[in-house]
């Protein structure tokens, strides 16, 4: 499984688009439904409690605003919280705020002054589920102001939280925390898993991991020419089994004496040791 940089991400996306011709509010569409998805199967019995979604000025609060119209279209109470006040939002997170509301949804504009006091938090602790759709894989430097309020603020009360790609204050591309960082129950990786996901201390905030394809193709160069992936228990599978005997006239001069699995980038040491140790032996 490719492990993506936010760039790399972002490349891949404006190849869909562009050279593709994939629509870039199709894309979001299937990110958003497939994050509902994952909500239903991971959280279902949460859901008639209700449902508040934290959205940023970006695609990533895009991707709320879809997840907050299909949710509230399967009839499960939502109510949603922006950081960015609405006619300041362009491109696909405008049409989707616009399509919520006109889907009779109301957004509550949150700011410096009096945020605490909305309908949105004074609701926070009666809900089922909140969904973290505030800065996504954009996020440089730690949380500040507003943003840093809310996250300490969710991280007190007792709800589970799903991230939207990566949990607000986590790093995409290092999995650093230089500040607040959102404590989540699961996040849905949008297409890929990002370094954060996996590189703590950000990993420490991912909670479980499930990601999604969102209509960007994997056969994409920009995608398939990564070279940095993520060993799952799936992958070393395959790895292994392509190294095991295969019929019973197999034999060492036909598939070799030893597979070593085993460190990382700038860490082969005891690999290298063991590879060592079966050559002279």
């Amino acid at each position: 499984m490719k492990l993506l940089t936010s760039k790399e991400m972002a490349a891949a996306d404006r190849a869909t688009f562009e050279r593709i011709g994939v629509p870039s509010r199709a894309v979001m569409e299937s990110a958003g439904r497939e994050v509902v998805a994952v909500i239903f199967e991971h959280f279902n019995d949460l859901l008639p409690l209700g449902v508040g979604v934290l959205c940023g000025g970006g695609n990533n609060g895009g991707d709320g605003y879809v997840i907050a119209r299909v949710l509230s279209g399967l009839g499960v109470p939502v109510i949603v919280a922006s950081i960015k006040p609405l006619d300041q939002l362009s491109g696909d997170a405008a049409a989707n705020a616009l399509a919520f509301q006109r889907l009779g949804g109301t957004i509550e504009v949150l700011n410096e002054d009096g945020w605490h006091e909305g309908e949105f938090f004074t609701q926070l602790d009666t809900l089922g589920l909140v969904i973290d759709a505030l800065y996504g894989t954009g996020l440089r430097g730690s949380l500040r102001g507003l943003g840093a309020e809310l996250v300490s603020a969710v991280n007190l009360v007792p709800v589970p939280v799903v991230a939207v790609d990566i949990a607000s204050g986590v790093e995409a591309d290092s999995g650093r925390v230089e500040g607040p960082a959102l404590e989540v129950e699961l996040t849905v990786a949008l297409q890929a898993p990002k370094i954060g996901h996996v590189v703590y201390p950000g990993a420490s905030y991912a909670g479980t991991v499930v990601c999604v394809d969102i209509g960007v193709p994997d056969s994409l160069p920009e995608i398939a020419d990564v070279r940095r992936e993520l060993l799952t228990e799936a992958s070393i599978a395959r790895l292994v089994q392509a190294k095991l005997c295969e019929t019973a006239e197999t034999h060492k001069g036909t598939r070799g004496h030893l597979l070593v699995l085993g460190g990382s980038l700038g860490h082969c040491g005891a690999a290298k040791m063991s590879a060592c140790a079966a050559l002279v032996c």
